[in-house]
């Protein structure tokens, strides 16, 4: 069983640099859209809360970049829970080039989310919905633990 979330992209010329390069603007939307797809898919239930008053807030994006991509080549990006605490979730993910005869590796990144409650006015820290809980569960990676009211990574 996998156990990350893959969200399939391939690579158009319009993402290149004019040396060829992927922009390095893009890996970061590739996280941003591979995240979105899976609350589309997995979390439809969040986008009610968001318009309740939970806010999502990214407090933490980055990439490293390991290898280039070609332009028109399939990847895949995968994420996976990689921290879940009582407020915040950290997600990691997998650039990996697909070919027919191997995948490799090409970059990793990660993302740092945060909840909070909107009341009027004022902003406060909010739990992890559980619903999103439940379902970040399938896609936890081997390290994550739970230690009391809180998610840990061990």
């Amino acid at each position: 069983m996998n156990r990350y979330f893959e969200h399939r992209h391939v690579v158009g010329l319009d993402e290149l640099t004019p040396s060829g390069q992927v922009r390095l603007t893009r890996f970061l939307q590739w996280q941003s859209t591979c995240r979105e797809d899976f609350l589309r898919r997995q979390a439809t239930w969040l986008l009610t809360q968001i318009e309740e008053g939970i806010e999502v807030v990214v407090l933490e994006c980055r990439c490293e970049y390991l290898s280039e991509i070609p332009e028109f080549d399939e990847i895949a990006i995968r994420m996976r829970l990689a921290e879940l605490y009582e407020t915040e979730i950290a997600l990691a993910f997998d650039y990996v080039l697909l070919n027919s005869r191997y995948e490799q590796l090409v970059a990793t990144g990660r993302h740092r989310l945060a909840f909070r409650q909107t009341n009027g006015t004022q902003t406060r820290p909010t739990a992890v919905p559980p619903a999103l809980q439940d379902a970040l569960e399938g896609i936890a990676a081997p390290s994550v633990t739970r230690i009391g009211s809180d998610w840990m990574a061990s």
